[in-house]
């Protein structure tokens, strides 16, 4: 099986991440593709892994032994490295906080 299809996530199910399909419906399939910031068109095959997910994105399997988890109906994935992008996906917090460490970050060039 494949793994994730972000930018430089070698995350699989071999290694116990969850794997989520990318949506049939196109406008969040496009909102999945834009966060990703990858130009390619996603096909059946393709895969974001847990990681790229918020935790408040998550409903409990109620009937599930292991404690399993899905994606809510109108999940979107936000967290991606900064470093592993061409520029950073601002709807994470995760990302806005880091950035507002970096030095210069904020500041209007003269």
């Amino acid at each position: 099986m494949g793994g994730c299809s972000a930018p430089n996530c070698s995350n699989s199910t071999s290694i116990g991440k969850q794997l989520f399909r990318f949506p049939k419906d196109p406008l969040r399939k496009k909102k999945w593709v834009m966060n990703c910031r990858r130009d390619f068109e996603p096909t059946p095959h393709s895969r974001l892994c847990q990681d790229h997910f918020e935790p408040c994105q998550f409903e409990e399997i109620a009937r599930s032994p292991a404690g399993g988890r899905k994606l809510k109906p109108n999940a979107i994935p936000s967290l991606f490295k900064c470093g592993d992008l061409p520029y950073p996906a601002l709807t994470s917090p995760y990302i806005l906080m880091s950035m507002k460490h970096e030095p210069g970050f904020g500041v209007s060039p003269l």
